[in-house]
């Protein structure tokens, strides 16, 4: 029976997708988003990156990272960028560890509220949007204008109206 090692569940390694997805990374803190795993959901932070989640969600479906394969997998980016001189300076061995973790943080907490959303509320506009590439934008906008998961950006609750009963 072959094993599989821990490198061959990374997302970004497998094939050529490596090389591809380091574009998103346009500097060291591109992205902008809570670290914290239950933070509100922010949809107008998370779709600016809807390129980065569509090639995610090729690579692997569920969207689910562990914080040190996120970690090993942005040290990478990192030493690439730096050896590309893809961002203004390259970062100190300090600056590129506290870059992954902050980074990876971010990323999972992204993909956590992208998860809950997909689980809760998976007809939400801004979910539909992130999903669908410019090509179909006018069926994403047509389904987020049908749908706007105001209790999904509230925190998941539903108001209640009370039922008036007739005598």
């Amino acid at each position: 029976m072959a094993r599989i090692s821990h490198h061959d569940s990374v997302p970004w390694r497998c094939g050529s997708g490596f090389q591809d997805h380091r574009s998103h990374a346009s500097c060291p803190d591109w992205l902008q988003y809570s670290e914290v795993q239950n933070a509100k959901i922010d949809s107008g932070k998370i779709l600016p990156h809807a390129s980065l989640w569509r090639d995610l969600k090729v690579a692997h479906p569920s969207l689910v990272f562990p914080q040190s394969t996120m970690e090993l997998i942005l040290k990478g980016v990192a030493v690439i960028k730096e050896q590309e001189n893809g961002w203004v300076r390259a970062l100190t061995p300090v600056e590129t560890v506290d870059f992954a973790k902050r980074m990876s943080k971010r990323m999972r907490s992204m993909a956590r509220a992208i998860n809950v959303t997909r689980a809760k509320h998976p007809k939400c506009g801004w979910l539909l949007r992130l999903f669908h590439d410019s090509s179909d934008a006018d069926a994403a906008d047509d389904a987020a204008e049908a749908s706007t998961c105001s209790d999904a950006q509230r925190g998941g609750r539903r108001s209640r109206k009370r039922r008036v009963r007739s005598k």
